[in-house]
């Protein structure tokens, strides 16, 4: 997926997250949790399948953000989790106006990692 993203190839970092959707899919039918549930002998291995599957649904939303940003806080939001200030578009549509993005105050320009300093400098001008 980094690789992919970093390679800007989409397409193949989508279908990383969709592997790692469909492997916990496989995991929920090898584990059955729903079994493991029934026998109280089992409590900790159930804990451990369950923790394993909230792992992994909380970096699939990290992983589909830049598609479906809606979703990923929906995601943090069912697991109990604090939801990142990264996932959270009002902040940035509280920023436009008149279609333009003014950046909040005090943004130092110089932080911006190099590769992406000369495109956002001509988006701003």
């Amino acid at each position: 997926y980094g690789k992919a993203m970093d390679n800007m190839e989409i397409n193949t970092a989508i279908k990383a997250v969709w592997a790692l959707i469909s492997r916990a899919n496989k995991y929920i039918d090898e584990t059955a949790p729903w079994i493991l549930a029934k026998d109280a002998a089992k409590a900790d291995r159930l804990k451990t399948v369950m923790y394993n599957l909230a792992e992994t649904l909380r970096i699939v939303a990290i992983l589909i953000s830049p598609y479906i940003p809606t979703t990923s806080p929906k995601i943090y939001t069912q697991l109990g989790l604090a939801v990142p200030e990264q996932f959270l578009l009002e902040n940035l549509f509280d920023q436009l106006k008149d279609g333009i993005y003014y950046p909040p105050k005090g943004l130092m320009y110089h932080s911006i990692t190099p590769q992406f300093r000369q495109v956002f400098l001509q988006y701003l001008q």
